[in-house]
């Protein structure tokens, strides 16, 4: 056997071994790791173990495809402290977390101390290929008793006072700022609600964003030119909001969860109230 011929034979041999090896891995200790990866938010190392097309189902009203989706998912759960808590043990669908739990941010916002429910991994060739969160009956009820908003809850326009950038939060120098949400998914910022007009003209400059609300999450967008709304066009804010009922008034509440635009992030008011509320 010739040197070129030997030294192709190892390779192979080498390629073989470690394809080998990677299979070999078992799939309760893939499941481990990407759990403490979760865990300890390190969006990084958890991607690193899912699969080029690797599915997430979460609930009834979650479900993504791809790395890139499940990426942007990974990274809001993250800010928001989500754990995946149980013992995962190997089962005919794959890998099983027994007594699961999930806790979060999110769900202490709503005053829920954990999510329960069946967690299943599917690993394949030492990658996840699949992860499946079902929430049981009882923390559905749970959830549903919670303060959670609706999306038409949120169309119409809202006002609250917040601090405008650049101003000293422990001074007086404190504005109205006013919140617009339409069916179409459009959404204005402004400061007066006339300039929360559809078709803005230079007297009435409100900034323009898209927005849409799934799993609980409203995400923002700025949809005008990046000087307008004082951030890029691909910037997208993400927030947590509930109900909060003060005497007869509903108010909606805003908690930030990650929003590269800072001046929407500290021009939306933390407690909204409707406009039309406090009218004559």
């Amino acid at each position: 056997m010739t040197k070129s011929r030997y030294a192709g034979s190892i390779f192979v041999i080498a390629a073989v071994m470690v394809l080998v090896a990677g299979c070999g891995v078992k799939p309760v200790t893939v499941a481990q790791q990407f759990q403490e990866a979760i865990n300890s938010q390190n969006v990084e190392s958890a991607l690193d173990l899912l699969s080029e097309n690797a599915s997430l189902n979460v609930g009834e009203s979650l479900s993504l495809e791809g790395k890139s989706p499940i990426a942007d998912w990974l990274t809001i759960q993250a800010k928001l402290q989500f754990e995946l808590n149980g013992d995962p043990v190997t089962t005919d669908s794959g890998v099983s977390f027994e007594n699961c739990l999930i806790t979060s941010n999110q769900w202490s916002f709503y005053g829920i101390e954990a999510m329960s429910g069946t967690c299943i991994l599917v690993v394949e060739g030492g990658h996840v290929a699949e992860l499946v969160i079902q929430y049981d009956e009882n923390s559905k009820a749970s959830l549903s008793d919670s303060s959670l908003v609706k999306p038409t809850d949120l169309v119409g326009i809202w006002t609250g006072e917040w601090p405008m950038p650049g101003a000293d939060p422990f001074s007086d120098e404190i504005t109205l700022n006013y919140f617009q949400f339409n069916e179409d998914g459009s959404a204005r910022l402004a400061t007066s609600p006339d300039d929360l007009s559809i078709n803005p003209d230079s007297e009435h400059p409100g900034a323009r964003f898209k927005w849409s609300y799934e799993n609980y999450v409203l995400n923002l967008q700025n949809d005008g030119p990046a000087s307008e709304g004082y951030c890029d066009e691909q910037d997208v804010g993400s927030y947590l909001i509930r109900t909060v009922k003060n005497v007869s008034l509903n108010r909606i509440q805003f908690k930030l969860i990650l929003d590269p635009c800072l001046y929407r992030a500290s021009a939306l008011p933390r407690i909204a109230a409707p406009w039309d509320a406090f009218l004559p």
